[in-house]
């Protein structure tokens, strides 16, 4: 699922020719805080359906919980991602936002390093933190695919192993923005 390096940098000059992205934006960095709080709200909603989930009898309303964690946990890690990309004045507007978001963090913090420097400097090996970071950001990439399948299919029964996994990327996931936007 890794995305090439070069096809991304041409996917971000094209979101910044017609401004899906901004860069050295004046104000958003002061915002990055705020997509960190509503990740982490976002997050303790996850936790909440996945336990209501867990205690739920019948399969029909249970299986809805967990649809629920799923989409929530991918919420979680977007607003995340969106304060990290806000930390450093890039701005993702409103048009395409998720796509903006996720090639904006393999771009800025995986290809650039900054999320390897921050989070992986006490790995020896350069290429061992690049690719440490670019799974970090396939779990975000992961979350969203899975977040379409149960927003978009009808029949789709969510199990508690699928919101279970879901809840753990996400937890991962929102801890390692914490530490990029601290």
């Amino acid at each position: 699922m890794v995305r090439d390096e070069y096809r991304i940098r041409e996917l971000i000059e094209q979101h910044k020719r017609i401004k899906e992205i901004v860069e050295k934006h004046p104000t958003v960095s002061s915002l990055s805080t705020l997509f960190l709080q509503k990740g982490e709200r976002d997050l303790q909603v996850a936790n909440t359906n996945f336990d209501a989930g867990s205690k739920e009898k019948d399969k029909l309303l249970q299986s809805a919980f967990f649809n629920w964690v799923v989409v929530i946990a991918y919420y979680s890690m977007f607003h995340s991602a969106r304060g990290v990309l806000a930390k450093i004045s890039v701005y993702a507007s409103e048009d395409n936002v998720h796509e903006a978001v996720l090639n904006g963090m393999y771009h800025y913090y995986a290809y650039q390093g900054l999320m390897a420097r921050k989070l992986f400097f006490m790995l020896e090996d350069a290429k061992e933190a690049k690719d440490e970071a670019i799974r970090m950001i396939e779990k975000l990439e992961t979350a969203r695919t899975r977040r379409g399948n149960v927003n978009y299919e009808v029949a789709q029964a969510v199990k508690e192993t699928a919101a279970k996994d879901s809840l753990k990327d996400a937890k991962e996931f929102v801890e390692a923005m914490r530490a990029l936007i601290k």
